[in-house]
């Protein structure tokens, strides 16, 4: 990488200092290399991480936030603090994640060749690629020696130029508080000319995954809430995946606002539905254990 380059590594956190701490360690070979910062934004964590993070890791730059970041938020918060350093490139990075520095390299010195795209690696989950970016509307997953133009890339490890930046301006937190905040910039980065690749020779090991629970399963658990708490804590709160605003804007980000907002009150019958059913089935058990 040349001397006038500097590639940014966003990582957003909050109480997972056990995950942030292996992935920083994996960091090591770029910690204080020219041409290489690692920005860590802590979304007030309250298990000291950001202590551990300025004992462990100096060289690391840590971002403060108050908890109210989420993920996209966080990403937002990183990638200012990179501009100021003077970003030519920026990777975003989960802290439950493991790469590699060859993979790192690949995706940075292909964005940086080539700033009319984004790049991301392939997530693997038990040393098998997973489909997480999507091909219109279909799940893919690249395997090694492959690379695939996509229409969505998954966060989890993705690289960009500064001229992505220019030309789409910065993640949206406050439609996208959390979830789908990746979806939506690369989608809007795909409609503005961007070429969006998965490659399958970059791999990002993804630590101790485990599928998003379904609608229901969401709505009904903690048994100590009360329906007007479940119904707050599914589909109003920031950091839910069901948030009414959030797919609600997803949907017609990928459909339009007419046909979007069709399918999303198809979701809402559907979702209503799911929850209806579950509780059915809950009051069953209940039943059946009562006798």
């Amino acid at each position: 990488m040349s001397k006038w380059n500097l590639a940014v590594i966003v990582i957003p956190v909050h109480n997972r200092k056990a995950h942030t701490l292996h992935c920083l360690g994996g960091l090591k070979w770029c910690l204080g290399l020219p041409g290489w910062k690692v920005v860590v934004v802590d979304d007030g964590s309250v298990d000291g991480t950001a202590e551990e993070i300025a004992r462990c890791f100096p060289e690391v730059d840590l971002v403060f936030g108050n908890g109210d970041f989420y993920w996209t938020g966080g990403i937002l918060a990183g990638m200012r603090r990179g501009i100021e350093l003077g970003a030519t490139a920026f990777v975003w990075l989960n802290d439950d994640t493991e790469t590699s520095e060859s993979s790192l390299r690949r995706l940075v010195s292909r964005v940086t060749a080539n700033p009319n795209e984004m790049v991301g690696a392939s997530p693997w989950v038990d040393e098998t690629p997973m489909a997480f970016s999507s091909l219109h509307g279909v799940g893919v997953a690249a395997s090694p020696g492959e690379r695939l133009r996509v229409d969505v890339l998954a966060g989890f490890l993705v690289a960009f130029s500064i001229e992505v930046v220019g030309k789409i301006g910065l993640p949206d937190a406050d439609g996208y508080p959390h979830y789908a905040g990746d979806s939506e910039y690369t989608r809007r980065a795909q409609s503005n000319g961007i070429e969006l690749w998965l490659d399958g020779d970059a791999v990002v090991k993804l630590q101790g995954f485990k599928p998003y629970p379904t609608v229901a399963e969401y709505f009904w658990g903690p048994e100590t809430l009360d329906l007007a708490a479940r119904f707050k804590r599914t589909f109003l709160e920031r950091r839910s995946k069901f948030r009414l605003a959030t797919q609600k804007k997803l949907d017609q980000l990928y459909r339009g606002k007419v046909l979007g907002m069709v399918a999303f009150l198809i979701r809402l019958c559907l979702w209503a539905g799911q929850i209806g059913l579950a509780n059915r089935r809950r009051l069953g058990r209940k039943t059946q254990i009562s006798f």
